[in-house]
């Protein structure tokens, strides 16, 4: 009976076929000590109950190694590949029905392909949950291959960023389910092997053991019955025996001995007679000391192993009768899953027919043409757009013709530019029977260009896809000659940008040291930079102008005439009216002092003017800082908070001015935003102002075109691969 359990464990592993397992495998265990305490000789037998014994142990434990596997069994099903599946096969399905919706039929068809090896992956993945075989295995693991392999295509396919989303989804849940499946196999096989090279042979040992020893039993019991036959008609022999003897010493005392031996041993007699009718309750007195007392003790023995035995049988016949009940049940269980499995299998069929339909439909209508070739390189399948686009004689590009024939006929045609036709058409049929993702381009006869893709398939065929790209080959000369026209234009600014700039001679004859850092983001920039003789002091200007690239380089051009008129409008020396000046200038080039304005353009601009005699040095900033080190610090010089050229700023904005000594050992610099807004590409956080200032700090040991180089290379080596956000200018110089 534990046998029985455990095969209907292994069909059907619920918690009534465990506990029928445990509880049989204790009470068998519990017989079989009941035997050894009741066997008190025979040395074979002793053995045979320890080896019974031990067996059935081993069979209990292996037991529950099994049912620890069938419950890892039973999570990887439930919780993984019941999950997984229908996720995957939900998103293949959006992904199909958004690209038929949008007209992408490449995508559809992909995604159909896809969604017919993941039903038929799922659907012998199922099998082999039922019928534990190789051959359910090996095709499954091929259709999840084949959909490996058609889900890398289909994301090849897609353009819309959704769908390749839901692609990427898709190939994620695959490989979890395919590792789940194969966590499944490697459990059940597990198990198998459990039961084949243990529980299977252990159990009819253990079950041949017991008839056995049922047999043994049964044999004694069969010796001990005549041999209480025996016994009594022994002793009603000495009775008579005694009676006669009885005789010599008084009817009286042969009366009380014949009543004291005959009653007993006719109370055994008609107790073995009942037993023999059926009736074990026979009651027996097994209180006397003589042998008609042993014989007793022999009889109940006996009646009460009879009465264990057939108690014991009865149990068996019912539990026997119970679990092939269960088992009937079982079976008819699994015969309506499968044919619940039949039928889905068939729904999914009828589903991929009617969607193959439709694809067949789209494929006729579509704007590209397609055709596929078998593992031959034989035409296989062929739309009509292909046929019309191609240019090549219709029975040329039939089902069952060759590719390579149509190729030679192409390259005959100067399909695929000048040269010696067979070796242009062997080069063209080489990448068609090569097994990796092809692009090449033709063109036709009548001077259309066609753009092939080539994809191969499982089995050694392709899918090609044609698209007419003449408009877009046109369309692309056209804007690399513009690209090349702007190009050309923004380097001969470029060149315009940089001759306004001072000379690098200039600005060494006016300082003891200096340096200069001019990085526009693009070809040209907004930030510039001028160094002026002004009466007898020195001018030295870093200015910011609103964008960077031809806007912002415009800005300069313009900013640079502003300076120049206003030097030669405004009193020299007077830094204040200077750039009052410049601001007035940029509104009206840029039309933005009257009620009408509708630009916001403009600069930050700091001013130095280096006095005469060099001791003294007056800034104006407009919403621009000045640095200044000395005395082993940075000190910061603020600005006015308007810029110049702005429509919000009035036209007679006053910028105030603040006078610096100039003692020997002190340092200026200036530096547009683009350094102090740099981000970094780790954190995206700002290089910063007091970054800026520990880093002027860092390299006052240096001089001044090395301090340059440095600081150049920090703000690169902070920026990292993050992008550019805008120009960088930073003008350092001393003037004592």
């Amino acid at each position: 009976m534990t046998r029985i359990f455990a095969k209907n464990f292994v069909i059907s592993a619920t918690p009534e076929n465990i506990d029928g397992v445990k509880e049989r495998a204790a009470r068998t265990l519990e017989m079989i000590e009941q035997s050894t305490r009741l066997t008190e000789d025979g040395a074979a037998r002793k053995l045979l109950i320890e080896d019974l014994q031990n067996d059935l142990n081993s069979y209990v434990t292996q037991f529950d190694k099994v049912t620890e596997w069938q419950g890892e069994r039973n999570v990887l099903v439930i919780d993984r590949l019941n999950v997984l599946g229908p996720k995957t096969e939900q998103a293949l399905t959006q992904v199909m029905q958004s690209a038929l919706k949008d007209g992408d039929t490449t995508a559809a068809y992909q995604a159909g392909v896809t969604l017919r090896n993941l039903l038929l992956g799922r659907l012998y993945a199922n099998r082999f949950l039922i019928q534990n075989d190789d051959a359910s295995v090996d095709r499954a693991m091929r259709e999840f291959r084949d959909m490996e392999l058609n889900v890398e295509n289909l994301f090849d396919e897609l353009e819309d960023p959704k769908r390749r989303e839901l692609a990427t989804e898709v190939r994620d849940l695959q490989a979890e389910y395919m590792a789940a499946f194969v966590q499944v196999r490697r459990v059940i096989g597990n198990r198998n092997t459990l039961i084949t090279h243990h529980l299977d042979r252990i159990g009819p040992a253990v079950a041949d053991r017991i008839e056995r020893l049922k047999l043994a039993i049964k044999n004694e019991q069969d010796t001990l019955g005549p041999t209480a036959q025996a016994a009594i008609l022994r002793g009603e022999t000495i009775t008579s025996v005694a009676s006669v003897v009885a005789i010599i010493f008084g009817i009286i005392l042969a009366g009380w001995i014949g009543a004291g031996i005959t009653r007993p041993i006719r109370t055994l007699t008609g107790a073995a007679k009942a037993m023999a009718a059926g009736d074990l309750n026979q009651k027996v007195d097994t209180e006397r000391r003589d042998e008609i007392g042993t014989l007793a003790k022999a009889f109940v023995a006996m009646r009460g192993a009879i009465d264990e035995k057939v108690s014991s049988l009865e149990s068996e016949i019912a539990e026997r009768t119970n679990a092939e009940r269960k088992l009937a049940d079982a079976q008819r269980q699994l015969e309506l899953t499968n044919e619940q499995l039949e039928e889905t299998v068939s729904e999914r069929t009828a589903e991929l027919a009617a969607k193959e339909r439709q694809l067949r439909v789209a494929l006729t209508n579509m704007s590209e043409g397609i055709f596929t070739l078998d593992k031959d390189h034989r035409y296989e399948m062929v739309n009509d757009r292909y046929v019309e686009m191609c240019g090549l004689p219709t029975d040329l590009v039939m089902s069952g013709r060759s590719v390579e024939e149509a190729m030679q006929v192409a390259a005959e045609h100067g399909f695929y530019g000048s040269g010696e036709s067979e070796n242009l058409a062997r080069e063209r049929f080489e990448v068609m029977i090569s097994d990796k993702y092809e692009e090449v381009e033709s063109t036709t006869s009548t001077g259309r260009i066609l753009n092939y893709r080539k994809s191969p398939m499982e089995g050694g065929g392709s899918i090609v896809v044609v698209s007419d790209v003449t408009e877009r080959r046109h369309a692309e000369r056209e804007l690399s000659d513009a690209f090349q026209n702007i190009s050309s234009s923004i380097n001969y600014a470029s060149r315009i940008q940089k001759s306004i700039l001072p000379a690098n001679d200039d600005l060494a004859r006016r300082f003891d040291e200096h340096f200069v850092i001019w990085e526009p983001r693009d070809v040209v920039g907004g930030d510039v930079y001028w160094c002026h003789a002004w009466g007898e002091g020195q001018l030295v200007l870093l200015g910011d102008c609103t964008g960077h690239g031809v806007p912002g380089a415009f800005m300069t051009l313009i900013s640079t005439g502003a300076l120049e008129r206003a030097m030669a409008e405004v009193e020299v020396g007077d830094v204040p009216a200077l750039v009052q000046r410049m601001h007035q200038l940029v509104r009206q080039s840029l039309g933005q002092d009257g009620a009408n304005a509708n630009a916001n353009d403009g600069l930050e601009l700091g001013v130095c003017y280096v006095q005469p005699g060099r001791k003294q040095l007056t800034f104006v900033g407009a919403r621009f800082d000045l640095f200044v080190v000395r005395s082993g610090g940075v000190e910061l010089v603020k600005s006015s908070k308007k810029g110049i050229g702005y429509p919000e700023v009035p036209t007679d904005q006053i910028f105030e001015a603040s006078v610096i000594d100039a003692a020997p050992g002190t340092r200026f610099y200036m530096t547009t935003d683009g350094a102090i807004d740099q981000i970094n590409d780790a954190e995206r956080r700002r290089f910063g102002k007091a970054r800026f200032k520990e880093l002027l700090m860092s390299v006052q040991e240096m001089s001044m075109p090395v301090q340059g180089e440095e600081i150049l290379k920090t703000i690169e080596d902070y920026q990292g691969a993050a992008p550019r956000l805008d120009d960088i200018a930073v003008v350092g110089f001393n003037i004592g």
